[in-house]
């Protein structure tokens, strides 16, 4: 899965991960929650999906929670 945003600060605020926990994980090639990366870069070539953002907050929530 693949999101970008326009600052590390908006990736925090838009995906509502902890200060900390971005510290941690945002471009260190660790997964964030064993499923995902945390980029503060674009990278070039995205497979496009249609999956929503909300969708994908939910996804990342579920995942949170267990």
């Amino acid at each position: 899965m693949y999101y970008h945003d326009k600052s590390s600060i908006e990736l925090k605020k838009v995906l509502k991960i902890h200060t900390e926990a971005s510290k941690k994980y945002i471009d260190s090639k660790l997964p964030y929650l064993n499923k995902f990366l945390l980029l503060s870069y674009a990278i070039p070539t995205p497979i496009t999906s249609n999956i929503s953002l909300d969708e994908l907050l939910d996804m990342i929530q579920k995942k949170k929670t267990g």
